[in-house]
């Protein structure tokens, strides 16, 4: 059930992009497995917090790659029915926002985002959607201002296809040129 989260949420878009729209996911999995997703009462809700402090690669974006670091807190609170079964995950930003920074060439761009994540299951516990919802990305440069934000609204099928969209989604619609300009 919650293990397929992760995969069940992977967003169809060009290689570097999609894992945006799974970290939460992908953390909210790890928070059920490593503390157990099983309520004591029905009709409840099981909250959770992780620490997130990972350095990777991103590539795929722009036509270098990216060295990122992520860091923050993320609290994942899974709500239950009163058979017990579990109905939404919303994952949020707490304890401030959640940082990343892509650093490319000596120069760092970097995000504060406060995004909120709402995954709704069906009623055998296998995904219906999942919503991104809020800052999820802003980066800034300093001297040079914003110059990537994905923000708004994004609903997600459990294949993963964005069903909704508002708001401004330069990764979504591949809109990376200033970006990749400022880490240039």
């Amino acid at each position: 059930m919650k293990g397929q989260l992760a995969s069940s949420c992977t967003v169809h878009l060009p290689r570097g992009r999609r894992r945006w729209f799974v970290f939460a996911a992908f953390a909210a999995a790890t928070v059920a497995a490593a503390f157990g997703a099983s309520p004591a009462l029905a009709n409840t809700t099981q909250s959770s917090v992780v620490q997130i402090n990972v350095s990777d690669t991103v590539s795929g974006i722009c036509p270098f790659d990216i060295a990122e670091h992520q860091e923050g807190s993320l609290k994942v609170t899974d709500f239950f029915d009163n058979n017990a079964s579990i109905t939404k995950t919303i994952v949020t930003s707490t304890g401030g926002a959640f940082v990343t920074t892509w650093s490319a060439n000596g120069i760092t761009a970097t995000s504060r985002g406060t995004p909120v994540i709402i995954i709704v299951y069906n009623a055998d516990g296998s995904v219906q959607t999942a919503t991104n919802v809020g800052l999820i990305l802003n980066f800034v440069v300093p001297g040079t201002g914003s110059v990537f934000a994905q923000t708004g609204k994004l609903v997600f099928d459990d294949e993963g296809n964005i069903i909704f969209q508002a708001g401004q989604n330069q990764l979504v619609e591949g809109d990376t040129a200033a970006l990749c300009a400022a880490l240039s």
